[in-house]
Order: C-alpha cells, then sequence, then structure tokens
C-alpha cells in the first residue's frame, strides 16, 4: 500500500502556499521585454523531450493521477505532468514536473515547507547544489521519510523545471541514470 501523508490533510499545502506567496511578493521576478514563446509549445516540447529521455532509459510511463508534492504548490496556470516509471511491468518509481520562469521560489517554498514537516524518522537526507558546465547549477533534495511517502522521495531544481521522483524500494541504481539524463 502507497501511502502519501500530508500532514493533517492540509497543513503542508497551507505551509507551502503561505510561502510560495511570501517568496513571490517579496521577490518578485523581473519581467522580460520580449514575448516569451508559447508556454504550451514549450511545455510540449520539454514533455516530449522527457518522454524521449524515459523511452532511452528502457522505462515505459503511464499518466498518473497520483497526488505529489508539485500538483500541491504549482498555481493553476503552471501545468503539473506525472507519469508512473515502470521497467520490465515493474514499478521503478514516479516522475512529476513543472516547468515555470518561478521554478526556484517554488522549489525554497517546498524546502521550507518540508523541513518544517519531516518526521522523527527522517533518514537520508541530501540537501545539495551542484555546479554544472555552462554555467548551471543543480539543486538536489532527498530524502526518505516514511511519514511523507514509502518511497524515497528526490526533487531536483535545474533551470525553470522542477522534477520530483518517487524512488521505489530497490530500485534506485535503475532511476540514477534517468535523474541524472533529465536534469543535467
Amino acid at each position: 500500500m502507497r501511502r502519501f501523508l500530508l500532514l493533517g490533510s492540509g497543513s503542508i499545502l497551507l505551509i507551502i502556499g503561505l510561502i510560495t506567496a511570501e517568496s513571490i511578493l517579496l521577490h518578485p521576478l523581473p519581467r522580460s521585454s520580449q514575448t516569451p514563446p508559447s508556454t504550451e509549445t514549450t511545455n510540449q516540447e520539454h514533455q516530449n523531450r522527457v518522454q524521449d529521455i524515459i523511452a532511452q532509459m528502457q522505462f515505459t510511463a503511464q499518466e498518473s493521477a497520483e497526488d505529489t508534492l508539485l500538483k500541491q504548490i504549482a498555481t493553476n496556470d503552471v501545468p503539473t505532468n506525472t507519469l508512473v516509471l515502470l521497467a520490465e511491468n515493474d514499478r521503478s518509481g514516479l516522475l512529476s514536473w513543472i516547468k515555470s520562469p518561478d521554478a526556484h521560489l517554488y522549489f525554497s517554498a517546498l524546502k521550507e515547507a518540508l523541513s518544517a514537516s519531516f518526521s522523527p524518522e527522517l533518514h537520508d537526507l541530501r540537501d545539495d547544489r551542484e555546479e554544472l558546465p555552462k554555467n548551471r547549477t543543480r539543486e538536489i533534495l532527498s530524502f526518505r521519510d516514511p511519514a511523507l511517502s514509502a518511497e524515497q522521495i528526490t526533487i531536483i531544481l535545474s533551470g525553470n523545471t522542477i522534477y520530483e521522483f518517487h524512488i521505489s524500494p530497490g530500485k534506485e541504481e535503475r532511476i540514477s541514470p534517468l535523474i541524472e539524463a533529465l536534469t543535467m
């Protein structure tokens, strides 16, 4: 049985919402004078890229309505994509992602809210910032907390995209190359 407990049914959502709103109000992003490409087009292109990488890594992906942390923080104008990842008809994990110019604000709010809601059973916590080629960075938050999920949760901010992975027990080595391919 998969458990995804969200402290008091709405507490974490409320905390995330308040922190996100505070971050956006206190640190608004400067608006570019150029007209950005259609959000719908760039989201579809990104979704196609993700699907291609998943196929190259020999996973089968199925759309999912499972609840994720990203679904809870994304505003209505930020689409959330969620896929169950199967290898040889066995669940390896779940992948959810959002793409937004405000991704770093969502990521910060999510980290703050999670740090306030971790249980005493938290373990394997990783909170890193990695320098990548071409002046890019990748922020990683990874943990196991049975009070939140039976699976390891890894959240990665890469550019304007946040990826949320739920990794089934024993499938870490299988998912790791996919994480690298998507977030590098």
